[in-house]
């Protein structure tokens, strides 16, 4: 924001939302984009209009744009159909096909940089949520990897996500340095090798734990989570899934009351390494030897960065980083980003309305 405007409105730090704190930028905008608020009603919708004074041409001929949320999947795509507004965003998967086959409407998606993870306690002395007594099965390397290969990655992008996910066997996603392609190779999954490498590590009857997982955060999360405990069941490992609203979710985990726990990672920055914008205390990396704060990979890619000037030999170090890391698998990750699925609709209108959450 302008340095000057935050000061004259006394808006400089950020509000403390937990203190429900009220500044003068929590219901005042400041930027230098192509549009600004016109009218706000929270909740209801957002009226945006073209910013004369933006020191940028406008690409398109777009004045005036109306965002409305619609929290309702059947809803959203019924106010697509009927015109009622222009363009959609999150379409539940099940819609898509149908969508895309619609000669009024055109479908724009891709990947996105967010990988969906499972993290794991190996941090408590005894899991928790757990029939195992006095110790942690998830500090045994073992069970992680047979928790990694009992997960079916390519039936939860056909069957669950319909086809809209790509499988992932890396943290690191397409598109950010240090992403290595070698390494993100998903191998199928291997159910006696799973119950083997159990059996070795002294559960060959399997163990009891929890997953907790958000069921309004992420496309088809609770759906994902439910494929996980059916795959797991296969080799012995009996889950008892806890779905729940974000907000209820995320605080659980923060608590670290869990036994095991969906949640998604992304590098916003693409021109910068992969330094964890998962250092938030809650989230657990995958090869993270300890409950908190964030990967190993995190640091090893801050030393790449700190010791080679050279574009070419910092991203080789990062790879290197990733590649150490990837063998110390601590936890299964599940799928790559789903896609950001988008139907657009009458582009010729000057006036668009808008919506999503």
């Amino acid at each position: 924001m302008s340095r000057a405007w935050s000061a004259k409105n006394k808006s400089e730090s950020i509000q403390d939302y937990k203190a429900r704190e009220e500044t003068y930028a929590s219901r005042n905008a400041n930027g230098t984009g192509p549009y600004i608020i016109k009218t706000w009603e929270p909740d209801k919708r957002v009226v945006m209009v073209a910013n004369p004074a933006w020191w940028d041409k406008l690409p398109g001929n777009v004045t005036e744009v109306i965002y409305t949320p619609i929290k309702a999947d059947a809803t959203r795509v019924s106010a697509l159909l009927s015109g009622d507004v222009d363009l959609v965003t999150d379409l539940p998967t099940q819609d898509v096909q149908r969508l895309r086959s619609d000669p009024r409407l055109k479908v724009l998606d891709g990947h996105e940089v967010r990988t969906i993870f499972i993290g794991l306690d190996q941090h408590s002395p005894e899991l928790l949520y757990s029939n195992v007594k006095g110790r942690n099965p998830f500090k045994d390397l073992r069970v992680r990897q047979a928790l990694n290969m009992a997960v079916d990655r390519e039936t939860i992008k056909r069957v669950t996500m319909r086809g809209l996910s790509i499988p992932a066997a890396l943290m690191i996603a397409p598109g950010v340095h240090g992403h290595t392609a070698e390494l993100d190779k998903v191998a199928p999954a291997n159910i006696e090798g799973a119950k083997k490498l159990l059996a070795e590590a002294g559960y060959p009857n399997g163990f009891e734990f929890g997953l907790d997982c958000p069921n309004n955060r992420y496309v088809n999360d609770e759906e994902v989570c439910q494929a996980l405990v059916g795959m797991w069941g296969r080799i012995g490992l009996k889950v008892k899934l806890t779905a729940q609203p974000m907000a209820s979710f995320i605080a659980k985990i923060q608590k670290f009351d869990h036994s095991a726990y969906m949640l998604g990672w992304e590098r916003v920055h693409l021109r910068r390494p992969v330094q964890p914008a998962v250092l938030a205390a809650a989230h657990q990396d995958h090869r993270c030897r300890r409950q908190q704060p964030g990967p190993r990979l995190g640091p090893q890619a801050r030393r790449a960065d700190r010791r080679h000037e050279d574009r070419d030999r910092r991203e080789e170090a990062r790879r290197d980083a990733a590649r150490r890391a990837g063998h110390d698998a601590r936890q299964p990750l599940l799928r790559a980003p789903a896609p950001p699925v988008a139907p657009l609709g009458h582009e010729e209108e000057r006036v668009h309305a808008a919506q999503g959450r």
